[in-house]
């Protein structure tokens, strides 16, 4: 039986050099459609770091191609940190909340 993703599941996540307390300096979203064909742009880093040390870098546009239409309408997540660390994800929704300290 293949388990197929819902749109709002992640279906894939990279998580890069994070450590405790990490201080959060961005978080980033873009329509997966809008970068695979697109020139260059920020999206380049998150979609290298989603796919670090998993291929080769001159197969790049290939593999973000093949997710792209695994996964149409879905988002790119990068979330930047301030003393380095990157998270980076393919999802279907995203949602933010602020928690208060206690």
């Amino acid at each position: 039986m293949a388990w197929i993703p819902d749109k709002g599941d992640v279906v894939r996540l990279t998580i890069l050099e994070f450590w405790n307390g990490a201080i959060s300096e961005g978080l980033y979203a873009w329509e997966i459609d809008d970068t695979v064909d697109a020139p260059s742009g920020p999206w380049d880093n998150p979609w290298e770091t989603l796919l670090s040390s998993r291929i080769q870098e001159n197969t790049m546009h290939w593999a973000t191609k093949n997710i792209a239409e695994a996964y149409p309408g879905s988002l790119l997540v990068r979330i930047c940190f301030v003393y380095g660390g990157d998270i980076a994800a393919v999802c279907g929704d995203l949602s933010v909340s602020k928690r208060s300290p206690k």
